[in-house]
């Protein structure tokens, strides 16, 4: 297991970081210096990091923690966390947020939290989905459905006992290419007292921060093949559950090359 620090740096810092040997103008795409920060990506393991750490304690850094697994990581887990590698739009319709109410029952929905929501209609994309060398998808906003070709639902996910839910177009009409998965079982995560979490103010629910160092929290039980978390995890106005598969699950999403990441939850 390897974590990486990934930091958004506005200029302005860029003498503090000289001052550690660091020019935040030779970081980066040279395409794109005329944006204000840069992001810098540093393993654990780097030099760099522990005098950059010590830094970005004084100033106003973006911090986020990014763990890469070893191969025999996630082949020994019991239950895994995932999401697809690619996102194909937004649902719609995505300009005023009415996909909100014709998507989903909103009778238990937060709209401070964004917790609550549950799906009643399919989920309307703009287009067919060009798939290209990819077999599943996600779209902007809803970080907890995955969407796949019907194919790969027909060869991946079927003998796993895994139903779907057809998607539609903008007008209402089934689209050929994509289907979403259905995912109806829940699964409690063993999350630890001292992670971040918020209390939302209106509706009293609990909201955990999606990033975790290492090993993402055990499951109270693995999931038959594919299901979310009871907990919601995001920020602000956004809340999804994660999704999360068995280690059969993930032999066979592995073995078909699917376009996903994994992050092994501790056994």
């Amino acid at each position: 297991m390897k974590l990486f620090h990934r930091l958004v740096i506005d200029k302005d810092y860029r003498d503090q970081f000289l001052g550690i040997g660091i020019d935040l103008l030779h970081i980066g795409n040279p395409d794109k210096n005329w944006m204000p920060f840069v992001v810098l990506t540093l393993a654990e393991t780097d030099d760099r990091w522990l005098p950059v750490s010590s830094l970005i304690e004084r100033l106003d850094v973006g911090h986020t923690v990014e763990t890469e697994f070893a191969r025999t990581e996630l082949h020994g887990a019991t239950c895994l966390h995932f999401c697809s590698k690619s996102t194909t739009g937004y649902p719609e319709p995505s300009s005023d947020g009415g996909y909100l109410a014709i998507t989903y029952d909103l009778s238990d929905y937060c709209d401070q939290c964004g917790t609550g929501k549950t799906q009643k209609q399919p989920f309307r994309m703009k287009s067919e989905v060009k798939w290209g060398r990819r077999q599943t998808t996600q779209l902007n906003w809803v970080e907890e459905e995955l969407f796949v070709r019907p194919d790969i639902w027909e060869s991946v996910f079927k003998p796993m006992g895994i139903d779907f839910r057809p998607v539609q177009s903008v007008g209402g009409r089934e689209l050929d290419s994509v289907v979403q998965l259905k995912v109806e079982e829940e699964v409690d995560l063993n999350i630890p007292s001292t992670h971040v979490a918020e209390v939302c103010s209106k509706c009293g629910r609990v909201k955990f921060q999606h990033n975790f160092n290492g090993y993402w929290p055990s499951a109270v039980s693995s999931p038959v093949a594919i299901a979310k978390s009871v907990q919601y995890f995001g920020w602000g106005h956004a809340a999804h559950r994660a999704l999360l598969i068995s280690h059969d699950m993930f032999e066979r999403m592995d073995a078909n090359k699917l376009n996903c990441q994994y992050w092994a939850c501790s056994n």
